[in-house]
């Protein structure tokens, strides 16, 4: 891939910037000499453009945006050094192939102008996570053109598809270009960590570490998605598009530098594409995932099933099936349920019911998995082509209880229910990245409009989970 002229994972921590971070940047020392030995390296390939995807500018839930001003200027204002400032040209021919390359890889994306930033009251704005790589890599004599991609909150296999997308037009166009990646690992490696602390956070980075290591493009992109949101992360989605970028070469990569001073690791990488272009990953990644839904639907508990088939058969039929009532003896007869959807690990609807409402727990299932499905308001409803890439559970709730004290809640093992007046707030129990009580209460306090210096209610209850 000769157009390529150099490929990297950055971090993006505005601290590893001296005129922000002051003697700050110094706990950082590893992160600076890492970033500035890739810049350096990036350079001397004398790209025209480079491409940045990054974590932090406008992220849309079901498409990838790529800013399309034709100047892209930013400051670090924000971090109090209004004097560091970034002013690049856009390369717009480049964003306009790439747009083309994504539609015939099936990928939406949108074409951030200034009439679309007003539409969506977004800034085109170059953020921290394009800053602070580029400060670096201008420091290293860059003064090329710019392209700046934001991540999409897509699923993985389609974010590699943008990648194959980006490798396309790199090979189909006449100039020289890098690419980087920009992103954070976990950011909860330490008590003091900014998000808290979740030990699952040093099991994260040390496996993309290790994959990167040994240029492991599977293990990365089949991550499970509840370890990198238990991480607190925010690279994992750029890292898989370049990847994607390098889809069918052999992978040479190197971990130039980590380190977690801050709670937060920052892991800085070299990958580039070695020998000739083999066979594309693309189909192996989507075989693989059918092959996991095929495995889920086989293994799913019955309430799962009829939430499932309810879905589905209003969906595609327009009728509501006839309620099973005979489920298994250990079921109650009624009770008060919840229904999640989650497609490709991400959030597609949840509605449910503290009390029953219906005369039975299958009917109380199936209105509910109707409502996630077609009346959250946080999502359009479900289409007929989504169906199969849907996963459910099932909450079935016991009665709940008042609780006096907060030291009486436990997220992982109590939902929760908060009251004040005619308003109330729910979340369920066993939540992937709510790890403590004060985190799970800010959520249903929100939830419920409640301030929280305001007097409320709490109460507790346990659910039983099914998949």
């Amino acid at each position: 891939m000769e157009n390529l002229q150099y490929a990297c994972l950055m971090p993006h921590p505005p601290i590893v910037v001296p005129e922000v971070g002051g003697r700050e940047t110094a706990k950082c020392r590893q992160t600076a000499e890492g970033m500035t030995r890739v810049a350096e390296k990036l350079v001397a390939g004398r790209p025209d453009t480079l491409v940045v995807i990054t974590p932090h500018g406008t992220v849309f839930q079901d498409g990838i945006a790529i800013t399309a001003v034709d100047q892209l200027q930013g400051n670090l204002g924000a971090f109090h050094a209004p004097d560091v400032s970034f002013s690049y040209k856009n390369d717009l021919s480049f964003v306009n192939d790439l747009q083309e390359h994504c539609q015939s890889q099936g990928i939406t994306t949108a074409l951030l102008d200034e009439r679309l930033a007003r539409q969506y009251q977004v800034d085109t704005a170059l953020d921290h996570g394009v800053m602070v790589p580029l400060y670096y890599i201008k420091k290293a004599g860059f003064k090329g053109s710019l392209v700046v991609v934001a991540m999409g909150l897509l699923p993985n296999v389609e974010l590699y598809s943008f990648g194959i997308a980006l490798q396309e037009t790199i090979v189909g166009g006449n100039k020289r270009v890098a690419v980087v990646a920009s992103g954070d690992m976990s950011h909860r490696l330490t008590p003091d960590a900014p998000a808290g602390f979740n030990p699952r956070g040093k099991e994260f980075d040390a496996a993309i570490r290790q994959a990167l290591a040994s240029g492991d493009v599977w293990r990365v992109v089949n991550m499970p998605r509840g370890l990198a949101e238990e991480a607190g992360e925010c690279g994992l989605r750029p890292l898989i598009m370049l990847l994607g970028c390098l889809d069918g070469y052999r992978l040479q990569s190197e971990v130039v530098s980590y380190e977690g001073p801050f709670g937060v690791g920052y892991l800085v990488a070299e990958l580039m594409p070695e020998g000739n272009k083999g066979d594309s990953l693309l189909a192996a990644f989507k075989e693989h995932l059918d092959r996991v839904m095929a495995e889920t639907r086989k293994n799913e508990h019955e309430v799962v099933r009829l939430a499932r088939e309810a879905l589905e058969g209003f969906v595609r039929h327009g009728k509501v099936i006839e309620p099973d009532y005979r489920l298994s003896e250990e079921l109650p007869d009624r009770a008060g349920v919840f229904v999640s959807l989650k497609k490709h690990g991400q959030l597609r609807g949840c509605i449910g019911t503290t009390q029953p409402t219906r005369d039975s727990l299958a009917e109380e299932v199936m209105y509910n998995a109707l409502s996630a499905g077609l009346r959250d308001p946080r999502f359009p409803p479900v289409t007929a082509e989504e169906l199969d890439e849907i996963t459910y559970s099932v909450d079935i709730l016991h009665p709940p209880e008042k609780v006096a004290d907060k030291s009486e809640l436990d997220p992982k093992e109590y939902g929760v229910i908060v009251r004040a007046g005619n308003r109330s707030g729910l979340l369920l129990p066993n939540l992937e990245g709510i790890d403590t009580v004060e985190e799970q209460l800010s959520i249903a306090l929100k939830k419920a409009g409640i301030d929280p210096d305001e007097n409320y209610e709490i109460e507790r209850f346990r659910v039983d989970r099914y998949y």
